[in-house]
């Protein structure tokens, strides 16, 4: 009987691995399951990529805690800008200068006066948009009953009760003026924020103001 070198049967497996004619049998190995128990001990253990895993679990809050960090801090500086502006702005109706230029209405100064649409240089930042800027102009009684409030009713802002009148001589006058900037990290609270008709995005309404007594 004629045996093949290369492939033999024995009684003791189902099939045996090949033969090579050296006489060198080839190893084969059988995958056996492993337990989950061993699993997770395994995965408990491993301390690979542990630095990978833990950066993105932290990669979200950190970014939207940076991101809202300086977009506060944008809100701040224009802000700041807004009120060098409005006090400016304020000192044209102090000395009789918005008077004398003849500003007919609340856009008229914001135009002339804030930016840059008259002979006064722009005061606000080129990125500041002015469509944005509402102002109330108004005599007072007094100091003490002054409104400096923003005009905020049930989470909307409503400026249908400003107007302009920079008064005469020697009267007491309050400048308002409102900015309102959209919110992007709202992902974290709308707490003190407003809707504004054609925008999807809370807004912060930004609050600038000046009062002081006319030139005689």
């Amino acid at each position: 009987m004629h045996i093949d070198p290369l492939f033999t049967m024995t009684p003791d497996t189902v099939c045996s691995a090949p033969v090579l004619e050296t006489g060198v049998a080839i190893k084969t190995f059988k995958s056996k399951a492993v337990p989950l128990k061993t699993l997770l001990s395994r995965f408990r253990k491993e301390k690979a990529g542990v630095a990978a895993v833990e950066f993105g679990m932290i990669a979200m809050p950190f970014f939207g805690l940076l991101f809202s960090i300086f977009e506060t801090a944008t809100d701040f500086y224009i802000n700041a800008t807004l009120q060098t502006a409005v006090t400016a702005a304020a000192r044209d109706i102090l000395t009789g200068q918005a008077q004398t230029a003849n500003y007919s209405s609340a856009a008229d100064f914001i135009n002339k006066a804030l930016c840059g649409g008259g002979t006064i240089a722009r005061r606000v930042p080129a990125f500041m948009n002015c469509t944005r800027i509402k102002v109330d102009v108004r005599p007072a009684a007094a100091f003490a009953g002054m409104d400096m409030s923003k005009p905020v009713h049930s989470g909307a802002l409503d400026t249908s009760s400003w107007s302009y009148n920079p008064g005469t001589n020697n009267q007491l006058i309050v400048v308002r003026a409102v900015y309102t900037v959209p919110i992007v990290t709202s992902i974290f609270g709308t707490a003190n924020t407003v809707i504004v008709a054609g925008s999807s995005w809370p807004q912060r309404v930004l609050l600038a103001t000046a009062a002081f007594k006319n030139e005689p």
